[in-house]
């Protein structure tokens, strides 16, 4: 049985962990985010007590996979589970290298997605480039 480790993060908004799940490669139709956080599964089959109120079930990571989620910690944020043995194959999956990788694809589209969540409640609008391999978000004023 492989141990979830906890990977800290900012996050606190759901909508924009799950559109940062999309934009690291996820299928929309794949995250979960139930009413109430539920328990994650191991790559068994079996129930773990590690609970999340995002999911992407292990069915759409690879055969031997473990679930991963995000819970909410006693600081407020969304943390999330991740199993040690899916440190790689969640990464490879998505055509990443590594967990770090995969953070890092998760902190860009989570950043992505609040400022546009902002953006349009300002009524901005916002136009996405890369410049360098950087994205640069420009924001402008609707009229």
């Amino acid at each position: 049985m492989s141990a979830f480790v906890s990977v800290e993060t900012e996050f606190e908004d759901v909508d924009c962990i799950v559109d940062a799940l999309v934009a690291a490669g996820f299928d929309r139709t794949h995250v979960e985010v139930p009413a109430e956080p539920v328990s994650l599964v191991g790559y068994h089959g079996d129930v773990r007590p590690q609970k999340a109120a995002v999911i992407v079930r292990r069915r759409h990571i690879g055969r031997s996979s473990n679930d991963m989620g995000f819970y909410k910690n006693e600081k407020g944020k969304y943390a999330l589970w991740l199993s040690q043995a899916d440190h790689s194959l969640v990464p490879h999956h998505l055509g990443m290298k590594n967990k770090d990788e995969l953070v890092g694809r998760l902190k860009q589209g989570y950043a992505e997605a609040k400022v546009s969540k902002a953006a349009k409640a300002g009524h901005w609008g916002m136009k996405k480039t890369k410049v360098g391999g950087k994205v640069v978000l420009t924001l402008s004023k609707w009229a």
